[in-house]
């Protein structure tokens, strides 16, 4: 009987080893290897029903381009920029444009999980426009102001590897549209 067992074991490792090693060479090198270039887009649409019967809407959008000269460092351009009106008692209508550099170190590994950290350094322009109906009153501004985020996160491979998603949340200098420092994230990334 255990001669049966061992026979039985030994075939299946001998049948089983091609499958194996064929695995063990492809999978690592597919899933680990990287492209030097890589393109994020994200877009939301966003609408805010809290404020008192008005609703505020708008959109969030962010491009932004990464160069990899090796597969762990990254860096690039990040052009961001977020639209929003409100339509209450007043005419309300803001817009932030923010362009900078990023930076970027992600631990590749033989898992389709790939953890990183990215940091933002730029500048910001804010331009609100405010028209209080039945009132002749207009205020409008532009304000101008450098920021930074440091952003913690995990991409997601998809089973082709040149399409992905970057899944963070970012800690910054300056409020975001929940009107905090703090934030989850994410964009959709092809790779080539």
């Amino acid at each position: 009987m255990n001669k049966i067992k061992y026979k039985i074991v030994l075939a299946l490792f001998i049948n089983l080893m091609p499958i194996i090693s064929v695995t063990a060479q492809v999978q690592p090198e597919n899933i680990s290897a990287y492209f030097k270039h890589e393109i994020g887009l994200q877009f939301n649409p966003y609408i805010n029903l809290s404020n008192l019967g008005s609703t505020t809407k708008g959109y969030i959008s962010t491009l932004s381009y990464r160069y990899y000269p090796n597969k762990y460092f990254a860096f690039g351009p990040e052009v961001f920029g977020a639209f929003f009106t409100n339509s209450s008692y007043t005419q309300y209508r803001s817009s932030i444009v923010q362009i900078g550099a990023i930076a970027r170190y992600t631990y590749h590994n033989d898992f389709w999980l790939h953890p990183f950290v990215e940091g933002f350094i730029g500048g910001q322009v804010k331009s609100i426009h405010n028209i209080t109906y039945n009132s002749t009153s207009d205020t409008s501004f532009r304000q101008s102001s450098f920021h930074y985020f440091v952003a913690p996160g995990i991409k997601v491979l998809l089973p082709n590897r040149h399409f992905s998603f970057d899944l963070m949340y970012k800690f910054s200098s300056y409020y975001f549209v929940n009107n905090k420092h703090a934030v989850f994230s994410w964009r959709f990334c092809y790779a080539f």
